[in-house]
């Protein structure tokens, strides 16, 4: 059908991947994947439910391989003779007795006749990924032209695509089965954290927010609700001539350090969610759990609590500290989740970031660009309305006036819009994040029943 949407090749190639790697973890080979074995079918919602065809040449040849050396060998040669006759009136089609797989999606070492591993199925997974990106095959020519070029040619950069789209393609057709991406679902992986954007990311997130806001929400109340309280009280202070002015700063100074412990307790929490949301779509974990999971993340102290949450939050900051100054190259929320996954281990959480950071394009700095831009204005805005309130001699009380009803409405909007909206930036990096993992091929956890970011 020619050139596909990038958007449209991800999601058909991510369910290949999904098929494929499964059948990988069962030991089986599909040794002929092409578009004809790629069954697709409306969803209804505007894109495909994917199906792999044709797992019979896989079966036939894992079998084939209990016979005997001589046997197989003898069939080979016959399987060889018979494809340079057949192969080439109809090159799309897969024969009994013919070549195992289709020459123009088959890899160096099929053409070769040398044995296959999962590796063989990545490299026709890059095979079809740049038919669907480009509209065109990466080498073309009869039979014999086309076994060869999978040998030695190298395949030309696919034209109009993003070059870090281009680059993992390309590394799916690698000559050298090791210098591929180690499983299928590292590939798919790869090709979705190179393809979007931030605001594709941050798309998702407010689908998965907008499905578990209550959840999300919770957490998000028992990180920021002392900053609240404390910075709502210092604006409270600000309208009190009575009190001296160093305890309305004073109690500003104390709110701010407050959403700082809050935020990265937050940023601990939506992480541990997200990680079990992944993994258990449809099980619904508790705040009292999320807290002692994320305690269990933190070295010696197993038995956190929500209140003792603070305390324990101020040794993860001073964690994450040490490993951001380690790693001034990394981004910071990938040195953060790092340091959560490793249980506060500094050496391998600056060892991980610095790794993953080159996985993904400036997506996670955009993000925190949207941070500032929405949340420090709040943080700014509320004192600033309280105090030039309180310059021009206004109360609570007095005469109606606008820039007193402007205080009081950003002092009822920011508190209760703060708790809704904080988890969702944290939510966008932790999807990044995971991504980021999966196409490293770390992510060994991952199997197509848990739900696709």
């Amino acid at each position: 059908q020619g050139k596909i949407p990038l958007s449209v090749a991800i999601d058909i190639l991510e369910q290949v991947a999904m098929a494929v790697d499964q059948a990988h973890r069962l030991g089986i080979v599909h040794r002929d994947l092409k578009p004809a074995n790629i069954w697709l079918a409306p969803d209804g919602r505007g894109g495909y439910q994917v199906k792999v065809l044709d797992f019979g040449i896989a079966v036939f040849r894992e079998s084939a391989l209990a016979e005997s050396r001589a046997a197989a060998e003898e069939k080979a040669e016959q399987i060889r003779i018979t494809s340079a006759t057949t192969a080439v009136a109809a090159p799309a089609l897969t024969h009994a007795g013919a070549m195992i797989g289709t020459p123009a999606y088959m890899s160096p070492e099929q053409c070769s006749g040398n044995s296959v591993t999962s590796r063989s199925d990545i490299y026709s997974l890059g095979v079809i990924a740049y038919e669907m990106i480009t509209g065109e095959l990466p080498f073309s020519g009869n039979t014999f032209e086309l076994i060869a070029k999978h040998v030695v040619a190298i395949p030309p950069c696919p034209a109009r695509v993003p070059k870090a789209v281009a680059a993992t393609v390309l590394a799916a057709l690698a000559k050298q089965p090791e210098n591929r991406p180690v499983s299928a679902m590292a590939f798919a992986g790869a090709l979705r954290a190179q393809s979007e954007g931030a605001t594709m990311v941050l798309r998702r997130a407010v689908a998965l927010w907008s499905m578990r806001i209550g959840e999300l929400t919770r957490l998000s109340l028992l990180a920021v609700a002392p900053g609240l309280v404390c910075l709502i009280i210092a604006v409270a202070t600000i309208f009190i001539h009575s009190l001296p002015w160093i305890v309305s700063i004073l109690m500003t100074v104390f709110s701010l350090l407050l959403f700082s412990v809050g935020g990265v307790i937050l940023s601990g929490l939506v992480f541990i969610w997200t990680d079990h949301v992944r993994r258990s779509p449809f099980d619904v974990l508790s705040t009292a759990k999320t807290v002692q999971l994320l305690g269990q993340r933190l070295p010696k102290q197993p038995h956190t609590t929500a209140l003792n949450l603070y305390w324990r939050g101020l040794r993860l900051v001073g964690s994450n500290m040490r490993a951001s100054l380690r790693t001034p190259n990394a981004d910071s929320a990938l040195t953060f989740f790092a340091l959560i996954e490793s249980s506060c281990d500094v050496e391998r959480a600056v060892a991980d970031a610095r790794q993953l950071t080159g996985v993904l394009q400036k997506s996670l700095r955009i993000i925190d660009a949207v941070i500032v831009a929405f949340v420090a204005p709040g943080l700014l805005v509320l004192p600033a309305l309280a105090i030039w309130s309180h310059g021009a001699g206004m109360r609570i009380g007095d005469p109606v006036h606008t820039l007193t009803i402007a205080a009081v409405a950003v002092c009822i909007v920011f508190p209760i819009a703060l708790p809704l909206l904080a988890p969702l930036p944290t939510l966008a990096k932790a999807i990044l994040y995971f991504r980021a993992r999966q196409a490293r091929g770390e992510d060994v956890a991952f199997s197509p029943d848990v739900m696709r970011f």
